[in-house]
């Protein structure tokens, strides 16, 4: 993969290194050409968005059945030290950093987003399971309809 005048030791050490990269899709091995940054179409960025609508709202649904009152207060303890924090590497998973990496930055207001997470949180407490997938879900997809309508401008 990245080598030059490597000895074949360091080659195969690199190799290994890089494998698990490769396999989990976010480099890509290309054949006397070395390791390449996975490039995201469009079509894969509104792919991830589709399984993170299915995923969220499921993690909601699941939560109103099964947050505790002491849940809810750590979720506040939570949230607002993360309020204080200037960039947390606990709260960017992999997907909001693939995100950074385009530059997109926010994809909506943070007043409209707030007031949904309001809705989401007021679910989870009510343990209204159907109604915290539903806005879970709705959530994610209009973030996702405003990232399409963005990029496809922009092609």
């Amino acid at each position: 993969m990245w080598y030059i005048f490597c000895s074949s030791t360091a080659r195969r050490i690199i190799e290994g290194v890089c494998r698990p990269t490769v396999k989990d899709g976010l480099l890509e091995d290309r054949p006397r050409q070395g390791g390449f940054i996975r490039k995201y179409t469009l079509q894969d960025i509104l792919e991830i968005y589709d399984l993170r609508e299915v995923t969220a709202g499921l993690c909601a649904r699941y939560a109103a059945l099964n947050m505790t009152n002491k849940d809810f207060m750590e979720l506040h303890d939570k949230i607002v030290d993360y309020s204080r924090a200037k960039i947390t590497p606990d709260i960017i998973s992999n997907f909001h950093i693939s995100l950074l990496s385009f530059n997109i930055g926010l994809i909506r207001d943070p007043e409209e987003t707030v007031r949904e997470h309001r809705e989401i949180i007021d679910s989870l407490r009510a343990g209204n399971s159907v109604n915290a997938e539903n806005l879970m879900r709705e959530h994610i997809r209009k973030s996702r309809e405003v990232l399409a309508r963005r990029m496809q401008a922009q092609e």
